[in-house]
């Protein structure tokens, strides 16, 4: 029997992020824990899900919990649940080096942004907010797998290069970086800079600016379809401290390509220090990352909704999301079964929830979870 212990992970990051039941409280973790996951299986706010669910805390209290609550608490809480399940990644990866992808990822606010704007942004990710909260993530890339390594919450004005060099010290402590893999979002001289000085293999899909780069335009002009040229650029910059600094970058160049099933044929531009067989391999290398996008469409599956402004609280939900999603290709690994995301949080919900019903306690392994998942779920 493989003992995941999926609840106890959780628990640890409550245990990390939650202040301190008083001892007269009537409410346990696990009463807490199962709130949360209550909320994110029907995507519904918290406080509604209390009411839903009485006798449970309300929505104040969970939140109350918070109390004292930093990023860099949750950051380090995320971390810690992460290192204890590192053992069973490096299993799974059998010590090759990974890809990172990078990626921005956006909660729509639709109140008042003056209420919180040093980190509500302007970009509005749907029709009717009026900004978003952002956080940018980090996954490994090993084939159809995929898990979440970090997940930061970013202010407006960000500096990208400071937190991709966080997130990417952040994560040499669990993997060996292969490569780097960036969308267009990342186009910025300064983070080549830091790559550099990093020494990692990058590949950023750099974003075709016809007025600011128009030596692109150009050279894209000298190429006939299907054909890549490898390009030098000597005079890219960024400023900093009121000074340019000028970065030497190679480009890779790929007119009119079109990749196995894609529809029509595109132009490829990618900022690289990777040196790579021919244009097939630069586009399918850069395209598992795509799987990251999936991912992120498949955790608003089970996103808890919230009209705070406080950005703490946003960002402790959505680290939670994150170590569901986790914990669910945990699941398909050890169970060796292809469990969808809804029927693994369907499971996982009903097990906890008639577990705390009868003995106020989660289950002890995934036992129960392996017994309950029917074949045609899947």
């Amino acid at each position: 029997m493989v003992n995941l212990q999926n609840h106890k992970g959780l628990l640890s990051f409550l245990k990390y992020i939650f202040c301190v039941v008083g001892a007269n409280s009537p409410y346990e973790l696990t009463e807490f824990l199962h709130i949360l996951i209550t909320a994110a299986f029907s995507g519904d706010f918290v406080n509604n899900t209390s009411v839903k669910t009485q006798p449970a805390p309300n929505g104040q209290t969970v939140f109350n919990r918070l109390r004292g609550c930093t990023h860099a608490k949750i950051e380090l809480a995320f971390d810690s649940i992460l290192e204890s399940l590192i053992k069973r990644i490096k299993v799974i990866l059998r010590n090759r080096k990974v890809v990172l992808a990078f990626d921005t990822t956006y909660e729509p606010f639709y109140g008042d942004s003056n209420a919180n704007n040093f980190w509500i942004h302007e970009y509005k990710p749907v029709r009717g907010c009026i900004g978003c909260f952002t956080f940018i993530t980090v996954s490994i890339v090993v084939g159809e797998k995929k898990f979440i390594l970090g997940v930061l919450p970013v202010p407006i004005h960000w500096n990208k290069a400071d937190y991709v060099e966080k997130l990417i010290k952040q994560s040499r402590k669990f993997v060996k970086i292969d490569a780097c893999l960036f969308d267009r979002g990342f186009t910025n001289y300064e983070l080549i800079h830091r790559l550099k000085k990093l020494h990692v293999g990058y590949q950023i899909l750099w974003k075709k600016d016809k007025k600011r780069e128009t030596w692109l335009t150009k050279e894209l002009k000298k190429l006939k379809p299907k054909q890549m040229k490898e390009y030098i650029k000597e005079d890219g910059y960024f400023l900093k401290d009121k000074s340019k600094h000028y970065v030497r970058t190679r480009f890779i160049i790929i007119k009119e390509y079109k990749y196995k099933n894609d529809e029509k044929a595109y132009d490829w531009v990618f900022a690289t220090n990777r040196k790579l067989k021919s244009q097939m391999w630069y586009i399918r290398g850069y395209k598992c990352r795509w799987g990251i996008e999936t991912s992120y469409r498949i955790l608003d599956e089970v996103r808890i909704k919230t009209t705070t402004i406080d950005e703490v609280k946003r960002y402790f939900l959505f680290v939670f999301s994150c170590l569901l999603y986790n914990l669910w290709k945990f699941a398909n690994i050890y169970l060796k079964i292809k469990v969808t995301f809804q029927t693994f949080i369907f499971v996982f919900f009903n097990t906890i929830t008639e577990k705390i019903k009868r003995n106020k306690e989660p289950p002890d392994d995934i036992k129960d979870l392996k017994k309950a998942i029917k074949i045609d779920f899947l």
